[in-house]
Formats: structure tokens, C-alpha cells, sequence
């Protein structure tokens, strides 16, 4: 009995930590939507890109300030095997596939929307992906906290 509900609090304790990252890592993805959207539209509207290679570019820039903020706050208390270089390279792995679910699905939304909603709305779209795919293979280590 005792087991079971010590059993019960770390779960609890997990699912707390869980959340805690998710808010941590949705601010800084908020941040870099902001970086990615920014980098976007100059490309777009300034330099006159065309959007789908101006979404590469903003998306990579975008990925690489993500890893370095998500490293130094939200996934601060994680332990991993992984230094700095050799995380940032399974981050940018994440992020290819990151980058392949924004480009398709900008590329659908663009069928039915202007560049910026469509944008907006593929940000969203790989939000879930690189929370998790981002815990499970680049910061996951032996804490929960």
C-alpha cells in the first residue's frame, strides 16, 4: 500500500515536472515564433523571397536560438550524457523533422491563406512535435524535475 502511493506521488511529481517544461518550453517558443515569424516577413516582404525558402531560413535561425534557451532554462535541471555540440546536432535533427512539418504544412495553408496566417498556423502545427521529440532524444536525462 505504501508502495503504491509513493508510487502515486511520482507520478504526480512527473506529470508536475512534465507541465513545468511545457510552459517553460512554449515561452521560448513563443519567443522564437517571434524570431521566426520576424526573419520571415523581411524575407518576404523585404528582400522579396519566395515564402517556402525564406520559412527554411527563418526556421533553422529560429531552431538554434531554441536550443540554446531551452538548454539553458527549460531543460536546465535535466542531466544528459549529451555536451553542448552533440546536443545541439540531435536538436537540429529534431528540428529537420521540425522543419519538414512546418514546410508541408505552410505549404498546404498557403493553398487557403495569405503568407502570415499560414505561417502562424504552421508554427502551431509543430508545436507538440518539438516539445517531445525534444525531451524524449536531446535533454531527457536521469531527473524528472
Amino acid at each position: 500500500m505504501l508502495q503504491s502511493m509513493k508510487d502515486r506521488k511520482d507520478a504526480v511529481a512527473a506529470i508536475r515536472a512534465h507541465a513545468r517544461r511545457f510552459v517553460r518550453f512554449g515561452g521560448i517558443g513563443a519567443a522564437n515564433s517571434l524570431v521566426d515569424l520576424g526573419l520571415f516577413l523581411l524575407l518576404v516582404e523585404l528582400f522579396g523571397w519566395l515564402p517556402l525558402l525564406a520559412n527554411v531560413t527563418s526556421y533553422l535561425v529560429a531552431v538554434a536560438n531554441s536550443y540554446v534557451l531551452n538548454r539553458m532554462i527549460t531543460f536546465r535541471d535535466d542531466k544528459t550524457a549529451h555536451g553542448f555540440l552533440a546536443g545541439l546536432l540531435r536538436f537540429m535533427g529534431v528540428g529537420l523533422i521540425g522543419l519538414l512539418i512546418s514546410t508541408v504544412s505552410l505549404g498546404i495553408f498557403l493553398y487557403f491563406l495569405s503568407p502570415v496566417p499560414a505561417k502562424l498556423l504552421s508554427i502551431a502545427t509543430t508545436l507538440l512535435w518539438n516539445y517531445s521529440a525534444s525531451w524524449i532524444f536531446v535533454f531527457r536525462g536521469s531527473k524528472t524535475g
